[in-house]
């Protein structure tokens, strides 16, 4: 069985963490979006040029790379008391979704985007 000091470490507070962030996230989101009701802002489309639509990818795809990873070194590192194997496991596998998956996904679609 297991213990309960065990569940509420590595289930509980993770989840509560994730879950206060995304609060604090929607919170801001919302405070942006009242401050800025009065202005009005332009449409956001596909970036003219080929070359600014694969930098803007690029930056996106790394910052959520990045972003995973400093999730997944948190948990590892306060809370998960795994095997490194977790952590290898975490930025190869991670790598592989955001570079070889996500990324190539992005342009292909932006790049049909622009051409409609």
């Amino acid at each position: 069985m297991i213990a309960a000091s065990s569940v509420v470490r590595s289930i509980v507070f993770p989840l509560a963490g994730t879950y206060l962030l995304f609060m604090v996230m929607m919170l801001w989101s919302e405070r942006e979006r009242a401050r800025d009701a009065g202005r009005a802002r332009p449409k956001t489309a596909t970036p003219a040029h080929p070359a600014l639509l694969v930098r803007h990818v690029v930056v996106t795809v790394v910052a959520g790379y990045a972003s995973f990873l400093v999730f997944v070194c948190g948990y590892y590192f306060l809370v998960a008391r795994q095997s490194h194997h977790f952590l290898e496991q975490a930025v190869s596998g991670g790598a592989f979704l955001a570079f070889v998956v996500a990324l190539p996904a992005f342009l292909l679609l932006g790049l049909l985007e622009r051409h409609r």
